[in-house]
């Protein structure tokens, strides 16, 4: 009986805890999904540049590599398929519809060492920074990070990726006033 009631009181704790990051995570899922469409194919799909498998860890809004957004199809890890084509990049999450990310939404593709839930090793990571359009049409720019698994294909990914930034960017991008 001396054990019972501290037993509960942590078993409460617990549970408390529990409920309160479920309804976190349920409120950021919300909050993300309400704000953002994502495509699933390109208008014109074009022809395939480059293609390679990686692990996608996250999206999260521009330089703030710590606070995930949980858009619809980015908002867990899993193994992907990223296909670089003439018009834009396609991206097939494990489990998941695909995403179509236009050339001109494409602004900038880097490095990166971390991100939320994944520190690896310098230049580990491929970040790819790209506009996010929400519900109102508002822009604003995200970084993906992806693991490319095979090595070589990294500096190949980044090159196909590139080849596609100088698209020209529509009027309404943030980037074109600097």
């Amino acid at each position: 009986m001396e054990r019972l009631v501290p037993g509960l009181i942590v078993a409460g704790c617990v549970v408390l805890i529990f409920v309160v990051m479920w309804r976190a995570w349920s409120r950021r899922q919300r909050n993300s999904a309400e704000s953002s469409a994502l495509p699933e194919m390109l208008g014109d799909a074009g022809f395939e540049i480059f293609q390679t498998r990686a692990l996608y860890v996250s999206t999260t809004p521009v330089n703030q590599p710590v606070e995930r957004l949980a858009l619809p199809r980015l908002t867990y890890r899993g193994f992907c398929s990223i296909s670089v084509r003439t018009t834009g990049i396609l991206v097939t999450i494990q489990g998941e519809a695909p995403i179509a990310l236009s050339a001109e939404l494409l602004c900038a593709v880097d490095t990166a060492q971390l991100t939320i839930d994944k520190v690896v090793e310098r230049g580990g990571l491929v970040a790819l920074t790209w506009t996010l359009f929400d519900s109102e049409g508002t822009p604003r720019l995200v970084d993906s990070y992806f693991r490319v698994t095979e090595p070589d294909d990294k500096s190949a990914l980044i090159s196909a990726i590139s080849g596609l930034l100088n698209t020209p960017i529509s009027s309404t991008h943030p980037a074109q006033e600097a």
